[in-house]
């Protein structure tokens, strides 16, 4: 760049001076001005110009080194009250998460999942199914057409289950209690019946059951629940609660029964 703009001053200055020097010198008077002194009068004025270019050019990338400089500094700034807004937020999210979850696992708390149930060709007889289901197995339970809103099979044809899963909601949780407190009359049946459950929830239940036992852990009221082998039931949170209950069992078993889930 600097390269040329110094060509382009030295072929510029020397028209300049030599219009100069004859706008100076009258044509009716001899010339005072020999071509010697005017090349030298070239050279001043192309070394002049040159050196204000230099302290131009060289002020120019000072001013943009400082700004560079501050920008950098700015960046880094925002960049450190960006983290630190995401380290505080992340607990608020975890709180809105948790709490978006319980308004869902609400809307689900008059459903029921049920497992192996027969599954007829037309989906508008699933919900005569169920009833007919709830009259054999149920039969204290006065279930009726009313007491339900919808029953629907979930998950895709022909995926390998023999009968889809039933999803049955009533119209009030209700009905929903009183069933799952006789589902063990399933006992032995190829029927299985569940509350249903949030993904998130669903997932922390199937990995607690990993961990810690099926027959140990089961879900109550949207809860995921695991018996202890001293008996205590308590309640799962999330996944790393596990982890420390199934290393605390694996590094002291009980001596007088199999723990849960290590059979």
């Amino acid at each position: 760049m600097a390269e040329v703009v110094s060509q382009a001053l030295s072929t510029e200055v020397g028209p300049l001076v030599e219009a100069s020097v004859k706008k100076l010198t009258p044509s009716h008077e001899p010339a005072t001005f020999d071509a010697n002194s005017i090349e030298i009068i070239k050279q001043e004025v192309y070394t002049s110009l040159k050196m204000d270019f230099d302290v131009l050019v060289e002020k120019s990338l000072k001013q943009y080194d400082l700004r560079m400089t501050k920008l950098e500094s700015s960046l880094k700034l925002l960049d450190s009250w960006f983290s630190k807004l995401q380290n505080a937020l992340k607990p608020i999210q975890s709180n809105v998460d948790h709490l978006s979850d319980q308004f869902d696992q609400m809307k689900l708390s008059n459903q029921l999942v049920l497992f192996g149930l027969k599954e007829d060709p037309y989906p508008e007889a699933s919900e005569s199914r169920f009833l007919g289901f709830c009259s054999t197995r149920f039969p204290g339970i006065p279930v009726t057409q009313n007491d339900i809103v919808s029953a629907r099979r979930i998950g895709k044809q022909g995926s390998g289950l023999k009968h889809r899963p039933l999803v049955v909601e009533f119209c009030s949780p209700r009905m929903q209690q009183l069933i799952l407190r006789e589902k063990n009359c399933l006992q032995g049946s190829s029927v299985f019946i569940s509350e249903s459950l949030t993904k998130s929830r669903l997932q922390l239940l199937n990995y607690t059951k990993s961990k810690l036992g099926k027959r140990s852990t089961w879900s109550s009221g949207g809860e995921i629940l695991t018996k202890l082998s001293d008996g205590k039931v308590i309640t799962v949170k999330e996944a790393s609660q596990v982890d420390a209950l199934y290393q605390l069992t694996t590094a002291h078993p009980s001596p007088s029964k199999p723990l849960p889930g290590l059979k």
